[in-house]
């Protein structure tokens, strides 16, 4: 729960930046923004997967499968992102 609500925060968060600053006729090299934002997101994921493992089995080693559902979910999240909004920037 908490990897969905933090990869649909930080992609919102872009949205809306990006909107706030066509409305006030500024600029940002959005790719750059992008990438900034998003980098760390599937790292973020990693590490609250072995978390959750760590506290739904008492090991780290039972967090590997949570780690990597939620590596793969954030990436496929900030992959298809733009396909949801169209006219966004597309990160590959």
């Amino acid at each position: 729960m908490a990897a969905g609500v933090l990869i649909l925060v930080s992609l919102s968060f872009l949205s809306f930046l990006d909107d706030m600053l066509q409305i006030a006729g500024a600029s940002l090299p959005m790719v750059a923004l992008v990438r900034v934002l998003t980098t760390p997101l599937p790292i973020q994921m990693f590490m609250l997967g072995l978390t959750a493992g760590k506290m739904s089995s008492g090991r780290v080693s039972g967090g590997f499968i949570h780690a990597v559902l939620l590596t793969l979910v954030s990436l496929l999240a900030i992959l298809l992102y733009p396909l949801l909004d169209p006219g966004k920037i597309m990160v590959v």
